[in-house]
């Protein structure tokens, strides 16, 4: 929410809407969207940059759909978008955060699939926009790390915001904040190269994201070869590492009762029914946690995906087969405690 007086010296209060461009969660069919807003208001409209600059004192420097900010999977979430605005015409603009999602994602994965990117809220004070404005010298450049313009020739001293927030913006001083971008779903390693190639053309995914979370190791030109190349075993390997001391070694043959995502399945024996991966790896009885029978592996901060923060108690954690390795789910947990139970029959 941001108000006191407009530019034309009027009493003005609006709720600033853009982030409700937040993405979209990937389906078991299809990417998420761009654009869709919560699941409060899945067909969001917002103003036009020109009609919010018309109607209230700010002056936008950009509005974009941000690089790497939907969650990775075989389907990746729907980008965010991000904003960065100062105050003109007037002497301060007095602001009221209030969100959530910023020291723990809101739009969780599904089945190997990770979580979009956390709400982020920055203002930079004191920069050298005024001076830089006068003299007609506002060159900013589009970094392409994120896709949004790079605002470090700016100047400043940047101020990170909490979830909930009362502060005001004097000229000069830039609000720049970005919301959460969409849940994947699946393994990313089970994503088709040639989408993770498109995806890279486009500029919806990086480089370094595109060969972290999807193994891809080549440019689109090379896609055909690299499917080669990629996915090697490595990457699976590497989740294969840390198996429950007192998990099953392989699971008895057994009929398949119903599939549970993607890449697991409720089967029967003659003793129970139980979870199983693909690859028959057998996860635990299906009326516990088959999550206690998974490779567990904390993500230190330093391993968090780009956009991804978490609180001092909570953790980001990958649970993957131990027989191949497949991603089955990324959850967010508290700091020591077992992940919760999805599934019981």
């Amino acid at each position: 929410m941001i108000g006191d007086h407009n530019q034309y010296g009027e009493r003005y209060g609006t709720q600033v809407m853009d982030a409700q461009l937040g993405g979209g969660g990937a389906s078991a069919v299809g990417d998420g969207i761009d654009q869709s807003g919560g699941f409060v208001t899945p067909r969001p409209a917002i103003p036009n940059v020109e009609t919010s600059e018309m109607h209230g004192p700010m002056l936008y420097l950009y509005r974009s759909f941000l690089r790497d900010s939907g969650g990775d999977g075989a389907w990746r979430g729907g980008r965010a978008a991000g904003l960065a605005f100062t105050p003109h015409g007037i002497e301060r603009l007095r602001c009221t955060l209030t969100t959530q999602g910023v020291e723990v994602p809101v739009s969780p994965g599904l089945f190997g699939g990770w979580p979009g990117q956390c709400n982020e809220h920055v203002v930079i004070r004191g920069t050298r926009l005024p001076e830089m404005m006068a003299r007609g010298e506002l060159l900013l450049e589009l970094s392409p790390a994120s896709g949004a313009l790079e605002l470090a020739p700016l100047g400043g001293r940047a101020e990170q915001l909490p979830a909930k927030a009362e502060f005001e913006l004097r000229p000069g001083d830039v609000l720049k904040y970005s919301w959460s971008g969409g849940g994947g779903f699946g393994d990313p390693l089970e994503r088709p190269l040639e989408l993770v190639a498109a995806d890279l053309e486009a500029g919806i995914v990086s480089a370094g994201r595109a060969a972290r979370a999807y193994g891809l190791i080549s440019g689109p030109a090379r896609v055909e070869r690299a499917a080669g190349e990629l996915r090697g075993d490595e990457p699976r390997r590497a989740r294969r590492q840390r198996v429950p001391a007192d998990g099953p070694s392989s699971a008895e043959p057994a009929e398949q009762i119903l599939p549970f995502g993607p890449l697991m399945r409720v089967a029967r024996t003659a003793v129970e029914a139980h979870v199983e991966c693909r690859c028959g790896w057998l996860l635990g009885s299906a009326a516990g946690n088959w999550k206690l029978g998974a490779a567990r592996a904390v993500l230190s901060p330093a391993e968090l995906p780009d956009g991804i923060r978490l609180h001092r108690d909570l953790d980001l954690v990958k649970l993957s087969c131990p027989g191949c390795g497949a991603l089955l789910s990324v959850e967010i947990c508290e700091s020591g405690a077992d992940p919760m139970a999805d599934l019981r029959i």
